[in-house]
């Protein structure tokens, strides 16, 4: 539909009562996350081990890829009782889902019925999966009880994410669902002056974004000493890319507000929650079963290894994903850490990035993108940076430079770069007018071109 006819229609949709337009579903699901919420860790083990053995048997009884499984490993049905059988069962990938596509399909749903999603593809290829209007109703559901949690419960929302559109126009206002999406395609400092004006015109409490979108705006406005002459958002809620901590310091500076993320993915097998109390990402635990799993295969809670994050999702029956390996990884903050919210969930220090996304030495050492929070605050005058490995000896660093920028800064930033590989690499500075960014606007800090 045209967006001259779209348009009107959304505004008659918003002027309905909410509770008559969300469907029962939803609403209901609402109802019982606010009830989870306070649960014990009891209460939050009794319901994934059910919630696994009810997903364990479906997958048997009607999808194909899961009965050859089970039947060629001897595994039955009964043999897993808790989230700690999962173990018995082989981790899924990507490849293996692209090489089986049509075997991940319950044959208990109407295909017809179906929603076929693809994923981004940000460091390999997409891969096509479908999911059911069950699977997206709790997906709201449950970010409705992470906004709702600051208060954020459909008032006005500024969007910083991939909206990016090839016409000139600089946002669009979405009336039914009451948000404001910035036009993100060659963002520049004419476009910052336009985002700056479309707040202090239109005051929205809460901002949604990327964190290197609403980093940029942030310097930005630092920069320009403009905090104290724009209104100020309720709260932030980024999600979708690494949220770095000189981001999320640069951030807090031009908005002196709280700002939360949270980790997930297109495929839905996980979501982690940011915890401004204990300054630790929380694993939601209604939404499914997460496991960090060091090189091994094996469980891992030691404080500060590096894990890999396996999801398997309750919410998706019609294309079931168990031990799924999202490729990312996560710092763990060890077995004797204690929650400061006194919330009974397990907690991790950071979500490093995507495995593709680490520098790598030729003896085989891995470096998370992390290490730029230690040496960013060398090179303060840039606008955005990314490090390319070309190969084991050669790193770029493309950065993109604020007037005030010298090169002693790119110099120091490279001296500590360089004491924290331990490995000698030729380290060197590239200025660029800009960094591209792909079709869907994330920024990635980190490429390797080395082919693992």
């Amino acid at each position: 539909m045209p967006n001259r006819m779209k348009v009107p229609l959304l505004y008659a949709a918003s002027l309905l009562p909410k509770n008559l337009i969300e469907n029962k579903e939803y609403k209901d699901y609402v109802k019982f996350l606010a009830e989870s919420e306070l649960w014990d860790s009891t209460q939050i083990s009794e319901f994934q081990n059910m919630q696994l053995k009810l997903l364990i048997k479906h997958a048997y009884e009607n999808v194909p890829y899961y009965t050859e499984v089970f039947n060629e490993y001897g595994i039955r049905v009964e043999d897993i009782q808790d989230t700690g059988d999962l173990k018995k069962l082989p981790l899924i990938n990507k490849e293996i889902i692209k090489n089986n596509k049509d075997k991940f399909i319950a044959k208990n749903f109407n295909f017809t019925q179906l929603n076929k999603i693809s994923t981004g593809g940000t460091t390999s290829g997409p891969m096509e999966f479908f999911d059911t209007h069950t699977t997206v109703n709790r997906e709201m559901a449950f970010f409705h009880r992470i906004w709702n949690n600051y208060g954020y419960n459909d008032q006005l929302c500024l969007v910083l994410r991939g909206d990016a559109e090839s016409s000139e126009k600089l946002y669009k206002y979405n009336p039914y669902k009451k948000l404001i999406s910035i036009n993100t395609r060659n963002i520049n400092d004419h476009k910052m002056k336009g985002i700056i004006e479309i707040i202090n015109k239109y005051k929205p409490p809460y901002l949604q974004a990327y964190p290197s979108l609403i980093y940029l705006l942030s310097k930005y406005i630092n920069e320009h000493d403009l905090s104290r002459k724009i209104p100020n958002f309720k709260a932030i809620f980024c999600s979708s890319e690494k949220m770095y901590d000189f981001q999320r310091d640069e951030i807090k500076r031009a908005f002196s507000t709280v700002v939360i993320d949270y980790y997930g993915h297109s495929e839905r097998t996980a979501l982690m929650e940011y915890c401004p109390i204990c300054k630790m990402y929380h694993v939601i635990p209604e939404y499914g079963v997460i496991e960090f799993l060091d090189k091994s295969g094996n469980s891992n809670d030691v404080e500060n290894h590096l894990t890999e994050i396996v999801g398997t999702s309750f919410n998706n029956y019609a294309f079931p994903l168990i031990r799924y390996q999202t490729f990312d990884i996560a710092t763990m903050s060890g077995s004797n850490y204690k929650n400061k919210c006194n919330k009974p969930y397990v907690s991790i220090k950071e979500i490093d990035g995507r495995s593709g996304d680490f520098l790598i030495t030729k003896d085989g050492k891995l470096y998370s993108p992390t290490i730029l929070d230690f040496a960013i605050y060398y090179i303060p005058n840039f606008k955005e940076m990314q490090l390319v490995q070309h190969d084991y000896e050669q790193l770029e660093v493309l950065i993109v430079p604020s007037k005030s920028y010298k090169k002693d800064e790119g110099n120091r930033f490279v001296a500590e770069l360089q004491k924290r590989i331990d490995t000698k690499m030729n380290i060197y500075i590239t200025l660029v007018n800009q960094i591209e960014r792909p079709s869907n606007q994330k920024h990635r800090f980190v490429v390797s071109k080395i082919k693992k």
